[in-house]
């Protein structure tokens, strides 16, 4: 069975939409792990450094795969996750991972929020500073926020730009900062102290399989006041990943909240939700990533899921979950594990 694989390095063709660098080489890291898993339980595996590459292969070399898997990740505009899967399917090739449609409505963090507190999922509150009226009546969220907050964009899949505002003081300064990239409208979060919590998903609806429960932390095993660009770039070598107690009282409710979620959207083959444990033990959604990293240090590395399930079954389980739901035939005289 062949599988192409689609990422961006630097030396490919740019995307006007990517950013920033550090997409660049994190990516090409664990598409290189993904590789070599795939072709050890035995695939057929071509890596593509650009989407306009690939392409050029399928449309003027010929070249056909059985499936494709895009590692292609975006900033801060309302669609741009949405542009890879779609251009596959008016292709009519068949990819694993999650559709436009929910790389849309995921991309738009406001959106979501409001969908996850219409089947009763608990998020936070929020309110939505765009730049007229921070300009027009910059008094109304004085009045309406509370300090601290989160602040981050509307838009995107990143969290290079995710700041707690501690003071007014930084607020007004964070506000006016990110107002001013051009990157579209803030949203402002009451701020929950506790615990950041990942959830693993793999799989499709209504059978899909939760991975764990994991905790970030500090290497002392600290909760993070805030998993933001700072630990995910300087700092990501000294975050701790820690398996939950499945016993604990909140653990049914984030499963049925993610449960909820994923068959409400229709998520396909993985996905990550992300959660702030308050300090009264009460789950609150903060995201959900259709296109999660997929790599070791990650909330699908197998320290989050307690080394029962290796990270190789993991990836076969994923791409097992899209050859069924493309409904695409083996070759059953290929032996591809």
């Amino acid at each position: 069975m062949k599988i192409g694989i689609l990422m961006q390095t630097d030396k490919g063709q740019p995307l006007l939409w990517q950013k920033h660098p550090e997409i660049y080489t994190r990516t090409k890291k664990r598409v290189c792990q993904m590789k070599k898993i795939l072709i050890e339980s035995g695939y057929e595996v071509k890596v593509f450094e650009s989407f306009l590459s690939f392409l050029d292969d399928i449309q003027y070399n010929g070249i056909k795969f059985d499936l494709v898997f895009y590692a292609i990740e975006s900033c801060f505009n309302r669609n741009t996750n949405g542009f890879i899967p779609s251009l596959l399917e008016i292709n009519g090739i068949p990819f694993v991972g999650n559709d436009s449609y929910i790389n849309t409505i995921s991309s738009d963090k406001f959106l979501l929020n409001h969908i996850a507190a219409s089947i009763g999922i608990t998020v936070p509150k929020s309110i939505l500073i765009t730049k007229d009226l921070w300009i027009q009546n910059r008094k109304y969220f004085f009045e309406n926020v509370k300090i601290p907050c989160i602040l981050k964009y509307r838009y995107g899949s990143m969290s290079y730009h995710t700041y707690k505002a501690a003071s007014q003081s930084t607020f007004i300064e964070y506000v006016n900062f990110m107002l001013s990239q051009e990157n579209g409208p803030v949203l402002c979060e009451e701020y929950i102290s506790g615990k950041e919590l990942s959830v693993p998903v793999i799989g499709n609806p209504p059978s899909e399989e939760i991975l764990s429960i994991v905790e970030y932390t500090n290497e002392t095993g600290k909760p993070l006041e805030i998993y933001d660009f700072l630990w995910k770039g300087k700092l990501d070598e000294y975050v701790t990943l820690w398996p939950i107690d499945k016993t604990e009282s909140y653990v049914e409710i984030i499963k049925n909240s993610v449960h909820k979620l994923y068959c409400f959207l229709g998520f396909h083959d993985y996905a990550r939700f992300d959660f702030r444990l308050s300090t009264d033990n009460i789950p609150f959604l903060l995201e959900a990533n259709p296109l999660p990293a997929l790599a070791y240090e990650s909330a699908f590395d197998p320290k989050s899921y307690g080394m029962k399930t290796t990270f190789e079954e993991v990836i076969n389980k994923i791409f097992d979950a899209a050859i069924k739901r493309n409904k695409i035939k083996r070759d059953y005289n290929y032996d591809y594990r």
